[in-house]
């Protein structure tokens, strides 16, 4: 219904950029089209869209861009579609918003951690981008000599982000220092394939997640670091030795009597 595709497109134009507006993605090369016609100043080349506009400044792609983007069926009523659709958005603005600059990339590269329920592989494809795009803006018109330093420097800088923001598995991983990225990853995916798949259950208190120990049911600690588990495993080692040790006055061992 209009209805329901005034509603999709009113929510994609919030979340776009400034000057999003791809004269591919509506079909039309202006360059040419100046030059093989003489259009004046408002002439409609498509339904919504005309030559007047084109070079005014605009905060969305415009209603044929974003209706050609909706799938052929979509009438506003399937959530299913929705999502297709808010898809292709994502993907437009990622091929036309501006280049990050380096400060921002090394800023979001030094606060990069392992998210919550996010495996190793996830975590790392995250830095390895971050990497690749630092190093393709730092080396870039450097002559080679000064590149090879840039991208000896990143290296090492980035496997220590790496480790640092890694999650339960950092001590273990900070521990086999690890001298490259690759084998940081390595390592940090082979000690998570020996993890159990049920590790102590995190909950959260005020937006900070604890771990709750799986014996005595506590927070803050794991299993393996229970003090309570640690006192009842050494008394009973104790009992256990008193049991085989003999009696004061006889000849056999106190189990015995």
């Amino acid at each position: 219904t209009i209805r329901g595709v005034d509603k999709v497109l009113t929510s994609a134009n919030s979340s776009l950029i400034t000057n999003l507006l791809d004269q591919t993605i509506v079909g039309i090369d202006m360059s040419a089209t100046n030059e093989n016609a003489q259009l004046s100043n408002g002439t409609q080349i498509l339904p919504g869209y005309s030559t007047s506009c084109a070079t005014e400044p605009t905060d969305t792609i415009g209603l044929v861009a974003a209706l050609r983007l909706l799938p052929s069926s979509f009438n506003g009523e399937k959530q299913e579609d929705t999502k297709v659709f808010f898809g292709e958005i994502e993907a437009l603005k990622m091929a036309l918003e501006p280049q990050r600059s380096t400060t921002h990339l090394f800023l979001e590269l030094y606060h990069s951690q392992q998210k919550n329920g996010e495996d190793v592989m996830a975590y790392s494809t995250r830095i390895e981008q971050l990497y690749n795009l630092i190093l393709e803006q730092e080396t870039s018109g450097k002559l080679v000599k000064v590149s090879k330093a840039i991208e000896a420097s990143l290296k090492a800088q980035t496997v220590q982000v790496f480790i640092k923001g890694l999650g339960v598995l950092k001590d273990f991983i900070k521990a086999q220092n690890p001298p490259t990225l690759e084998k940081a990853i390595q390592a940090a995916r082979n000690e998570e394939r020996k993890s159990p798949k049920t590790p102590n259950r995190p909950y959260e208190v005020g937006g900070r997640t604890m771990i709750i120990c799986k014996y005595c049911k506590k927070p803050v600690h794991m299993l393996t670091e229970c003090r309570k588990r640690q006192y009842v495993h050494s008394k009973k080692t104790e009992n256990q030795g008193n049991q085989q040790q003999p009696a004061v006055r006889g000849g056999r061992p106190v189990g015995e009597i």
